[in-house]
């Protein structure tokens, strides 16, 4: 049941049970709760996980659309009821360089509230020449940044974007609680979006402060 990286072994995750892929059109689980991943959401990291729970063979199709082999679950890390404080140093071949550290405490004598933090870091190279195995690992914090390209113009028989606008996002996830932070055109860049007599601008930068919670 190996644990494995995509096409570059470490920008995508892949499981692999009784000779199937688990990954990609089947599911996977993340507490419960479909967990759609592909190979360009970035790979898994097993020390953000307490466990990873395997339903093998015919009972996995109860979860409807699956892989034959079966069905992962992984189990993120909770607060702990007894303090915990972990630091891990590790060094190994192709310069490999890790630190990780896993921390958990009360945050109220009585226990009501509890927190627990775990980040990991990594500096490595690979056995295959500019293929890097970095990592940087914060469960629960996403960012992201994405470019869009306005307008297009003809530069020696070459289509090019007239404007190249920059967007970003974080987002932070803790159970059922979520902040995100959105922005778009994050260099506030000014553009002409039309001209058609009369030369419209395009939006500024656009900041959007999203919280939400399920239950």
């Amino acid at each position: 049941m190996p644990l494995q990286g995509g096409a570059m072994r470490h920008i995508g995750t892949g499981f692999t049970v009784r000779g199937f892929n688990v990954t990609g059109a089947a599911p996977l689980y993340l507490n419960g709760a479909r967990f759609p991943i592909n190979s360009l959401s970035g790979a898994v990291e097993p020390y953000a996980y307490e466990r990873v729970e395997v339903l093998k063979g015919p009972a996995s199709i109860l979860y409807g659309q699956a892989a034959p082999g079966g069905v992962f679950n992984l189990v993120s890390k909770r607060p702990t009821d007894a303090p915990l404080r972990e630091v891990e140093l590790e060094l190994g071949s192709w310069n490999k360089k890790q630190i990780a550290a896993d921390v958990s405490d009360q945050l109220t004598e009585d226990g009501r509230m509890r927190y627990r933090l775990t980040a990991l870091a990594r500096d490595a190279d690979g056995m295959i020449d500019e293929m890097r195995n970095d990592r940087l690992s914060l469960p629960g914090l996403s960012l992201g940044a994405g470019v869009r390209h306005v307008g297009w113009q003809e530069i020696d028989r070459m289509r090019m974007p007239t404007y190249t606008l920059l967007d970003a996002a974080v987002r932070y996830q803790y159970q059922q609680w979520q902040l995100a932070l959105n922005v778009k055109n994050l260099a506030n860049k000014t553009y002409l979006s039309a001209c058609t007599g009369v030369c419209l601008y395009g939006d500024a930068r656009n900041v959007t402060l999203t919280a939400r919670v399920n239950w």
